[in-house]
C-alpha cells in the first residue's frame, strides 16, 4: 500500500484501502461547508488538513470554502481560513523547509461574475492567515509546490495571465511576477523532474505540455 494510503489510513479505525472495490465506506462530519473536498492532506502528526473549494448556486457562490484541520481523525474539524478563503479556496501546499509544518502556502481563485468576485491572492499561514502573494486581478488557479533546491522560488498558474512566480518566498512579503519565458496564456500545473533538479514541467488547458530547463 503506498506510504500516503498507510498515513491516512492510521486515522481511520478499520481501514480497508487495500481490498480495492470490495471497502466500505463511511462518510465523515462535513465544516461548514455543502462538501466539496478539494485537497486532503496528513500532517507528520497524523493531523488531517483539507481545503473546500468554490460551491455555486443560481443565487452566487456559498460561504462553504476554506481551510480545515482535524486531529481526531475526521469526527470534528477547525476552521482555520481567511474570511477570504470562504468562498473559492484551490490549493494547500505544506512548506517543506518547514520541519514542523506550521507554513502553509494556500491558492485562492476568483469568479468573474460580479457577485462572486473575490480578489485572487496566496495566503502564507504560519499557524494563523495572513495575505499576501500575486498581483490583484490575477484569476488564479493553484499554488505550486517550490523549485527543488530553492525554497525562495515558487510558481502559481493563473486562468489567462500565464504562469507567474516569486524568487523570494521566504520574504516577509514576497513579490510575483509574469514568467514571461512561458508563452501560453492557461498553466493547470507544474511539476518537477525528480531525477533532474533543473527540469520543470508545465502542463495547459489548451497549450499541450511544454518543459524547460534553468
Amino acid at each position: 500500500m503506498p506510504a500516503w494510503c498507510t498515513a491516512l489510513s492510521a486515522h481511520l479505525p478499520h481501514s480497508q484501502l487495500d481490498q480495492g472495490a470490495a471497502a466500505t465506506w463511511s462518510k465523515l462530519t462535513t465544516p461548514r461547508t455543502q462538501g466539496h473536498p478539494y485537497n486532503i492532506l496528513v500532517l507528520k502528526d497524523r493531523t488531517l488538513v483539507a481545503t473546500y473549494s468554490g460551491r455555486r448556486t443560481n443565487s452566487g457562490f456559498t460561504d462553504s470554502s476554506g481551510v480545515f484541520v482535524s486531529s481526531d481523525g475526521g469526527t470534528t474539524w477547525l476552521d482555520r481560513s481567511d474570511p477570504n478563503m470562504h468562498y473559492w479556496t484551490k490549493d494547500i501546499v505544506i512548506d517543506p523547509n518547514d520541519s514542523a509544518q506550521q507554513t502553509w502556502y494556500v491558492g485562492v481563485f476568483s469568479s468573474s461574475a460580479a457577485w462572486a468576485r473575490r480578489t485572487p491572492t496566496v495566503f502564507i499561514e504560519p499557524l494563523i492567515a495572513a495575505s499576501t502573494g500575486p498581483a490583484s486581478g490575477k484569476r488564479q488557479r493553484r499554488i505550486l509546490h517550490h523549485r527543488p533546491g530553492n525554497p525562495a522560488h515558487m510558481f502559481v498558474t493563473t486562468e489567462s495571465d500565464g504562469l507567474w512566480s516569486t524568487s523570494n518566498l521566504t520574504a516577509a512579503t514576497p513579490t510575483f511576477a509574469a514568467d514571461l519565458d512561458y508563452p501560453f496564456a492557461h498553466p493547470m500545473r507544474v511539476f518537477f523532474n525528480p531525477y533532474k533538479a533543473a527540469e520543470v514541467w508545465v502542463a495547459s488547458f489548451g497549450g499541450g505540455l511544454r518543459v524547460r530547463t534553468f
